[in-house]
């Protein structure tokens, strides 16, 4: 089963990567349209990919079920004797590992085009550079995790997608903020117990301890709470595992749009 996974996903990855066969036509449009700019080719190569690369951990997200669906055979899988935390990991490891390979691919070339003094980077090209391993990974993480829930229920119901989406969303967009007084009595507290530590060291650990709490955590919640349903995966509808989740995810998206729209419009 695990092989059939990995020859999907290099499918799938090879769909998608197939796009790259029209950088050279869009190059050569645009240096047919302004002769007189100069064009950099590994630029446009480079703005491809990184976007590619994006649009792959969604795609390879969104239809990990596609071939049970196109061959009707969700019910199949549920009925084999297969533990569903290793169906779970069967699914999505694979997909991760993947598209984690492929962002340290494209960190690497990016950093020797720095080296070598060649500079530009799109706006999604962006993001992956300043790719951290541990939150970054978990946001990966979350996609797949997103992509099999749907896939178990209806992933054709927007409502669910919107819903699964949010969070991560969330731990992208995501700012973390204390209010003033708050903030300074922590400070306070903190420099009379210790004291040796510089201003900001106590910055630096403040806006972990806060971008942990105000970000990830209610982000992570929101996946958390549907364990049960991914535990009680039964061969009911998938309307019906659409309903459950919506239910029980409405709790933690209210906090994070409440977070997000405190720390925004600066109410904090």
């Amino acid at each position: 089963m695990l092989k059939k996974e990995i020859k999907d996903t290099l499918k799938q990855t090879a769909l998608v990567f197939s796009f790259m066969l029209l950088i050279p036509i869009i190059f050569g449009i645009n240096n047919l349209r302004f002769p007189e700019e100069d064009l950099s080719f590994l630029w446009y190569i480079e703005w491809g990919v990184s976007y590619l690369i994006s649009f792959l951990t969604l795609y390879l997200a969104y239809n990990m079920f596609a071939s049970e669906d196109s061959d009707g055979a969700l019910d199949y899988i549920r009925s084999l004797p297969v533990n569903k935390w290793k169906l779970l990991a069967i699914k999505i490891l694979p997909r991760l590992a993947v598209t984690l390979l492929l962002v340290f691919a494209y960190r690497y070339q990016i950093e020797y085009r720095y080296t070598l003094g060649v500079a530009g980077i799109s706006q999604s090209g962006m993001l992956l550079y300043h790719f951290s391993f541990l939150p970054n990974t978990g946001i990966f993480l979350m996609i797949m995790i997103a992509g099999f829930l749907l896939g178990i229920s209806n992933r054709k119901n927007p409502f669910l997608v919107v819903a699964l989406a949010m969070p991560v969303l969330y731990m992208i967009l995501g700012k973390a903020s204390l209010p003033g007084p708050m903030y300074r009595s922590i400070y306070y507290w903190w420099y009379g117990h210790f004291g040796y530590m510089s201003h900001n060291v106590y910055r630096s650990m403040m806006f972990l301890f806060t971008t942990f709490l105000q970000v990830y955590l209610p982000s992570i919640l929101s996946f958390t709470v549907l364990i049960p349903v991914f535990n009680s995966w039964d061969c009911s509808s998938g309307r019906i595992r659409s309903q459950r989740i919506l239910k029980r995810i409405a709790g933690p998206l209210g906090m994070i749009i409440a977070l997000y729209t405190i720390s925004n419009f600066r109410f904090l």
